[in-house]
């Protein structure tokens, strides 16, 4: 029995621990994201913006753009996004001249969708929150009551 316990309580534990990662993730893209809005614009073209054939998911989406003389690539769209209610297939298209916000410190990280919309921000909490919820409820009632 003793041992039972020691394997949930270490898969409870590991839950907990994944939680806490992808909380640290989300808050780092949250803070990226919300720091983006107030980053300089550059104009900028969107290069391709193609989704999967027969699938709603985007297959490849890059655009470049131009900051003090040097070309940058990139394919970050946003740091935190509403993907379901604005697919970027349906959004942008090859050839569209877009504004690209980049970071003045790091002109490489840039995104053409800045900031942090808040249905994103509960997208990007609720697998954290499962994953703790499930991990602190599986430890406090399979290890700690028995």
């Amino acid at each position: 029995m003793a041992g039972r316990t020691a394997i949930l309580a270490a898969v409870c534990g590991a839950f907990v621990l994944f939680g806490l990662i992808a909380a640290a993730d989300s808050i780092g893209d949250t803070r990226r994201g919300l720091q983006s809005q107030a980053w300089p614009t550059a104009e900028g073209e969107i290069l391709r913006a193609q989704k999967r054939r027969g699938k709603s998911r985007l297959k490849r989406f890059e655009y470049r753009y131009t900051v003090s003389g040097q070309e940058y690539l990139s394919s970050r769209a946003a740091f935190i996004r509403t993907p379901y209610l604005r697919p970027l297939h349906r959004v942008y298209s090859s050839g569209q001249a877009v504004d690209v916000r980049y970071n003045p410190d790091d002109p490489a990280e840039a995104v053409v969708e800045p900031g942090a919309p808040l249905l994103g921000l509960l997208a990007e909490a609720l697998v954290p929150l499962l994953l703790i919820g499930f991990g602190g409820a599986g430890f406090y009632f399979g290890a700690v009551r028995r």
